[in-house]
């Protein structure tokens, strides 16, 4: 089954389809599935880091020096990634 996390943004409730979830250099990460794709047919994905079960967002910065580095280390196969079990979210 695929589980899904319900979001509320100021545009309202959705749900997004969680694609992984994994955990380098102390930083735990969430991948969401947006339901969307680009120009070229790619999904376009959703990351958030986990802190204290919430969804914090990344500021350009943090995004460019850790969450961005971290998740192409997660898509290479990399060393120092450990994958999570997301148990607290919905069943879809």
């Amino acid at each position: 089954m695929d589980k899904t996390i319900k979001l509320t943004t100021p545009a309202g409730e959705s749900e997004y389809k969680l694609i992984t979830a994994f955990k380098k250099d102390d930083t735990s990460y969430v991948v969401l599935d947006s339901g969307k794709k680009d120009a070229n047919g790619l999904t376009i994905v959703l990351v958030s880091e986990l802190r204290d079960g919430e969804l914090v967002e990344f500021d350009e910065e943090s995004w460019n020096q850790k969450a961005k580095p971290a998740l192409i280390s997660a898509v290479k196969g990399e060393e120092g990634i450990t994958y999570l079990n997301v148990g607290d979210v919905n069943e879809g």
